[in-house]
């Protein structure tokens, strides 16, 4: 994992620099106006449809970041990460667009529309554990034990600032 964001400032510069590394590989989507918020006292609430960009979710903004960021000796022994939804089918298709090896860790409770959305993408999936919890731990041991980057979902600068 790349290092802490302690400087508020920093996480304006690290988003800036993310957003020009992963400009050539993501779909620009679009900003609308939600129609049914007006303009009242709220003021104007606008939506940002990430649900254009590939795989669905926001997320494979952050996966594409962080894998581009990986070096290239980390290329070569490959990536692993555990979600059971949107985060693992946006690895695996940053893995994919960025020739990068890895598995995708998901309980074995995972629901059969992620699983194919994963598979779809060309993921190597592994089913383990009853909850999420088990299943992170058993990805960061694997990704430990091989010397591969964990992936985190939720815990990893380069993920928050491509997001």
């Amino acid at each position: 994992m790349t290092d802490a964001i302690t400087d508020p400032t920093d996480v304006a510069r690290r988003c800036e620099a993310a957003a020009t590394r992963i400009a050539p590989l993501i779909r620009k989507t679009p900003l609308v106006l939600a129609p049914t918020y007006g303009t009242g006292r709220a003021g104007r609430v606008y939506l940002k449809l990430e649900n254009r960009q590939r795989t669905g979710s926001f997320k494979f903004r952050g996966a594409v970041h962080r894998l581009s960021r990986m070096t290239k000796e980390q290329r070569s022994v490959g990536c692993v990460t555990a979600s059971s939804g949107n985060h693992g089918a946006a690895v695996a298709a940053a893995m994919s667009e960025l020739g990068v090896a890895g598995r995708i860790y998901v309980p074995e409770s995972v629901s059969d529309a992620k699983l194919s959305a994963i598979q779809s993408y060309g993921g190597e999936v592994v089913l383990y554990g009853t909850d999420g919890l088990d299943t992170e731990l058993e990805a960061r041991r694997v990704a430990e034990s091989e010397g591969m980057v964990y992936v985190s979902p939720y815990n990893d600068p380069d993920v928050i600032a491509g997001q």
